[in-house]
């Protein structure tokens, strides 16, 4: 088991599972409403338990987590009212940064949003919606990195930190597709957004990010409008990732 001795290997250890957290925030490995037991993540993390209560600490201050029912941390539910200004925040920032990358991105980022795109492809193909899911916001961290704006970028992961439950969902639902046409036209708007990089063309990555944003978000909201016929601004909806 890993214990901090010292109050530096205590922080490198918050720090390790502060990041692993997030992480499966960012790619959804996690899901709307989901409890987070220290117990649990001791065991995961094989760790003792106070950098893994410090490291839920920084993220319920981050507002990334809340306070459920017996006062356990868990991943917020969010209303469909939330969630649209999430996406409208989201196409903005995000829409913004892949101009600037278009305009200052060297060639070795450049390289690297192409080698992503490359393997979220050879994801596709194989129906690994999971390796896609981490490989995507891989893809769009390097777009984003690639503007050289800290600031953005910071926004940008409070953001996916909060909807990235929730976008999971529909590609899960749609995964038997072989390929998934939900996917694929992601992939198209991806790849357009790549050859804006490699010729600078400002409008086009942003317009390409863009539309990315957008048809993700109607398929969320299609879903949910489906599944629960209903769609109020204020509506809780119940989105757990369905077990296997």
């Amino acid at each position: 088991m890993i214990d901090a001795k010292t109050q530096k290997s205590k922080e490198t250890t918050q720090d390790a599972i502060y990041r692993r957290i997030r992480q499966s925030l960012l790619t959804g490995q996690a899901s709307p409403g989901e409890t987070l037991s220290i117990r649990r993540l001791v065991e995961r993390f094989d760790v003792s338990a106070t950098p893994v209560r410090d490291a839920l600490s920084r993220l319920e201050a981050e507002f990334v987590l809340v306070r459920g029912p017996n006062r356990v941390l868990m991943i917020p539910n969010l209303s469909v009212g939330e969630l649209k200004d999430i996406h409208r925040l989201r196409a903005a920032i995000e829409g913004l940064s892949a101009e600037l990358a278009a305009d200052r991105a060297t060639s070795d980022e450049i390289k690297e949003v192409s080698d992503l795109c490359d393997a979220m492809d050879a994801a596709l193909a194989k129906g690994d919606a999971d390796t896609y899911l981490t490989l995507n916001w891989a893809f769009h961290r390097s777009i984003y990195k690639a503007a050289h704006s800290d600031v953005a970028l910071h926004v940008i992961e409070n953001l996916w930190l909060r909807s990235g439950p929730y976008l999971r969902l529909p590609v899960l639902i749609d995964a038997a597709e072989q390929p998934s046409q939900s996917r694929q036209r992601s992939m198209q708007f991806h790849r357009a957004c790549l050859a804006a990089l490699q010729t600078g063309d400002a409008d086009a990555a942003r317009d390409a990010i863009q539309s990315d944003i957008a048809a993700a978000s109607d398929e969320l909201f299609q879903y949910m409008k489906a599944a629960h016929a209903a769609e109020v601004d204020n509506w809780v909806p119940d989105l757990r990732i369905p077990s296997k």
